[in-house]
């Protein structure tokens, strides 16, 4: 069981510090069995991470490695489908709004 983001991949640890980042959240929570309901974020604050994520699959540098994806993706649609399952799998909890 991975404790800490040192334990991640390289990959891994850059995509949990733009996640952690967008919420303001400090990178050194301790991943126990509980971390993901330490923080929350707002609708934006998902869309946010969520076209950072699809652009930094599709483009960017997790291309070059996969990044968190099980696989390379060449297309935009191959990475939408990759950021569901990341998000459901870690994603934070979204915000209720009133």
């Amino acid at each position: 069981m991975i404790t800490s983001m040192l334990e991640m991949t390289e990959d891994f640890q850059k995509v949990f510090e733009e996640m952690f980042k967008v919420v303001g959240a400090p990178t050194d929570i301790p991943l126990t069995d509980d971390w993901y309901t330490t923080h929350q974020w707002t609708a934006e604050q998902e869309e946010e991470f969520h076209k950072w994520f699809v652009q930094y699959h599709w483009k960017g540098e997790g291309k070059k490695g996969g990044g968190v994806l099980m696989r390379s993706a060449s297309t935009k649609k191959a990475c939408e489908k990759g950021w569901q399952y990341f998000n459901l799998m870690y994603g934070w909890k979204v915000k209720e709004t009133k």
